[in-house]
């Protein structure tokens, strides 16, 4: 019973890692792209 318990809960601690890795990339890879943005702004005002 108590073997299942854990299971349980370490899957939902590895769901909640990946979601927390996939939030993690979704902001990198905004971030990067606001980054790209002002580069290009910076380098088309010149």
């Amino acid at each position: 019973m108590s073997y299942k318990v854990t299971q349980d809960s370490s899957f939902a601690d590895r769901h909640l890692d990946e979601r927390q890795e996939r939030e993690q990339n979704a902001m990198g890879t905004l971030r990067a792209s606001m980054v790209q943005m002002t580069i290009n702004n910076i380098i088309s005002s010149y």
